[in-house]
């Protein structure tokens, strides 16, 4: 079966919300915010618990996993596997492997990914400079990039078409 790599922060979870609960309005329109370090994180690791998913998100993943193989592909820091991995069971999201990584676009290549759905820019263009098919999660920050989607507007075939669509590299 082919392989859906997907991110997890602001991708199927809310991260965005919760960061501004601790510092305040911001528009998102950059993707980078000078305060949002590891260090930070690590000193507001509630934000990877508390964060909701997405509208749809549960469902579309789901979906996806009916025509793909999952594997969490996220930058978060190796500390944060254990609460990633609690996050995803509590919110009943499917199994799939989970790979916490700095490159993205080295292990989907290394692991022959079909698609992958992210939402970050620096991310969406190492990946499709890797050769991965690339699937954004709409945000502020990337509306230049294409295609993007909203969880909760994705009708029950897309998945099925863009499996259809998709091939190894």
């Amino acid at each position: 079966m082919l392989i859906a790599a997907v991110d997890i922060c602001n991708t199927i979870a809310d991260v965005l919300t919760e960061i501004q609960n601790i510092i305040g309005p911001w528009p998102f329109n950059e993707y980078h915010h000078p305060m949002l370090t590891d260090d930070f994180f690590y000193r507001h690791a509630e934000i990877f618990l508390k964060s909701r998913p997405y509208k749809g998100a549960i469902q579309g993943m789901w979906r996806l996993k009916e025509h793909f193989d999952i594997v969490y592909l996220s930058a978060r820091p190796k500390w944060a596997r254990t609460l990633t991995e609690l996050w995803l069971k509590v919110h009943g999201f499917p199994d799939g492997k989970l790979i916490l990584t700095r490159d993205k676009a080295k292990v989907a290549k290394e692991l022959r990914v079909a698609i992958a759905i992210e939402d970050a820019p620096f991310e969406i263009d190492k990946l499709k400079e890797a050769g991965v098919t690339v699937v954004v999660k709409a945000q502020n920050y990337n509306k230049k990039y294409a295609p993007r989607f909203e969880w909760h507007e994705l009708g029950i075939s897309y998945w099925d078409k863009l499996s259809k669509k998709t091939h190894l590299p």
